[in-house]
């Protein structure tokens, strides 16, 4: 379990849910046009659920400190594999004019440059390559912090809005 690496205390962020809501009509008004993206989009949030990387809020009292991701989808009908990827944006601005991503701690590099991976590649008869694209969600973030990572959904365009 981590928590998340904050530089501010996060009741300094203000209210972000209008704006998640925002994004989440805009996104449906999409998701309307192509049917394909809204089946893709509906099985990611109940895969979601199902793999427990995320929780229906059942509490109706609002935290006192909450912040709402929108999201969105890239949806790319050339791609085999995965043809949707969800983007969860925490840049994205609340009320008081910050973001999730402003008032976290900034990483360094920790990733090296091209070059001397693909040298160490090609420096071996074998190599092992293995898939990661779903490791940054196996990451439990502390109950605590929760709250700061909500989002909004609906499964249909005229159904009631959850958390």
């Amino acid at each position: 379990m981590v928590q998340l690496p904050l530089k501010k205390d996060p009741e300094c962020l203000g209210e972000s849910k209008t704006s998640a809501l925002g994004s989440l009509d805009s996104l449906w008004r999409r998701l309307s046009k192509i049917p394909e993206l809204l089946s893709l989009y509906r099985y990611f949030i109940q895969e979601y659920e199902a793999l427990g990387h995320i929780e229906l809020v059942t509490d109706n009292n609002e935290p006192s400190t909450s912040y709402y991701l929108p999201h969105h989808g890239i949806f790319k009908t050339d791609k085999t594999s995965t043809k949707l990827r969800v983007v969860f944006n925490a840049s994205a601005l609340s009320s008081n004019g910050l973001s999730l991503n402003g008032i976290q701690m900034n990483g360094g590099l920790t990733q090296e440059d091209l070059f001397s991976i693909m040298l160490r590649f090609r420096k071996h008869k074998f190599v092992f390559s293995a898939d990661n694209r779903k490791m940054y969600r196996m990451i439990l973030v502390d109950a605590q912090q929760r709250d700061l990572q909500r989002i909004v959904w609906k499964n249909g365009e005229n159904d009631i809005v959850k958390t």
